[in-house]
């Protein structure tokens, strides 16, 4: 990881001295610099970035230009990636615009566009939005590119994330198992697409309640990862702290916590102790230690990882009121529950502050903030009712790629 971004960081260096700075060359760069920062987790920074690269093209290409197109659908990637919620779905909706205006409705950008915004409306809390927007997006690509082109399974792909959303889990699973058999039977059982749709929809029979389906999918997709890509490839540790979450799951509790502790000890040495997926592992690990029973250790771990999301990603980043809502649990499990009542009341007040009363995260921090007042009451320990963030569902590229140098 530090070997690519110094690379890229040198090869904007170079194009800077050589070509100056606005070169088409110098600003393909700078966008492939700031990809760079996004995968070595540095979000603030790519964003920056992205930010700098918008206005460069605009300023040099005008605001119509293709390139333009693209650093703008880029930037709303880096808003919603930094949590800045509202600024991405501005941004998508003017990228959704200029398409239409410039490409016609039926451009595969334009189509790429309209799902875009369909998943920035999920984002947002606006789960009908999406849901109409999604399932538009799928008719399109199957009219317009046919049932079994890659775009249309990657359409079908995000339409079962809202129909999961909207709580229509039986349409989400049909159409995840759906998906799953097209990429086979296109693709093969090893291509990339295959496994992350194997990974997507051991995601879903999970959301399902269906704990041994998901469990026996999630020791196949972790056996695939490491066979293909290796043991230190990111997406095989999703693969071990999604199993680890699985066995906790079926209350294999020695299982998940060696798992999980793995994973830990393999994002801090290859990935940094900062890495947004080294956060994640270590919110995973405190929420393992505290089914376990070992409140200490969990209440550690749980409030250095607030801490961390705090100082690396600021006070409303969605992983830190993740974070504040994790530990309000462990709280109330151990048994502090003024402790639990006021982080939950803290977490209801962001919730409702950043992404309105009705978003499906302000409901359920209402619902919590709830059973830790009956709780309080009653005058015993809170059972634990938070949600713990899980490795994140790999999505298929939706949009316009980087733009290579």
């Amino acid at each position: 990881m530090q070997d690519a971004l110094d690379l890229a960081e040198q090869v904007l260096a170079d194009h800077e001295r050589l070509l100056g700075n606005d070169h088409p060359n110098t600003l393909n760069a700078l966008n492939n610099l700031a990809n760079s920062y996004r995968d070595a987790g540095r979000i603030q920074d790519a964003l920056d970035l992205r930010e700098r690269v918008l206005a460069d093209r605009e300023r040099l290409l005008g605001n119509d230009h293709p390139n333009t197109l693209d650093a703008r659908h880029n930037l709303a990637s880096s808003y919603s990636e930094a949590g800045l919620m509202q600024d991405a779905l501005d941004l998508a909706e003017r990228v959704l615009a200029d398409c239409e205006r410039l490409l016609g409705n039926d451009h595969p950008k334009t189509l790429d566009a309209r799902n875009n915004l369909a998943n920035s409306y999920s984002e947002a809390g606006r789960i009908q939005d999406a849901l109409d927007l999604g399932e538009r997006v799928l008719a399109d690509h199957e009219r317009l590119l046919g049932n079994d082109h890659p775009n249309t399974l990657n359409a079908r792909h995000s339409l079962a994330n809202f129909y999961r959303d909207a709580g229509r889990t039986q349409d989400a699973l049909d159409l995840r198992e759906r998906v799953l058999a097209d990429r086979e039977r296109l693709l093969g059982n090893d291509h990339p697409n295959t496994l992350n749709a194997r990974h997507s929809l051991a995601n879903f029979y999970r959301d399902a309640g269906r704990t041994q389906d998901a469990l026996d999918l999630r020791e196949r997709v972790l056996a695939d990862r490491e066979r293909l890509l290796g043991n230190d490839h990111p997406n095989t540790l999703n693969a071990l702290n999604n199993l680890a979450n699985s066995y906790r799951d079926a209350g294999r509790m020695q299982d998940a916590l060696d798992l999980a502790e793995q994973v830990l000890a393999d994002c801090e040495r290859l990935l940094g102790n900062d890495h947004p997926n080294t956060l994640n592992a270590r919110n995973n690990l405190a929420n393992s230690y505290r089914d376990a029973g070992r409140m200490q250790d969990a209440l550690d771990l749980a409030e250095q990882v607030l801490a961390d999301c705090e100082r690396l990603l600021g006070n409303d980043h969605p992983s830190t009121l993740n974070a504040r809502h994790n530990l309000a649990a462990s709280y109330g499990v151990a048994g502090r529950m003024q402790d639990a009542l006021d982080l939950a009341e803290q977490v209801l007040a962001d919730c409702e502050r950043l992404l309105g009363n009705d978003h499906p995260k302000t409901l359920n921090a209402r619902h919590n903030l709830a059973h830790f007042r009956r709780a309080a009451e009653a005058g015993v320990q809170q059972p634990d009712t938070a949600t713990p963030a899980t490795a994140s569902d790999p999505q298929p590229p939706s949009g316009p790629p980087a733009q290579p140098v």
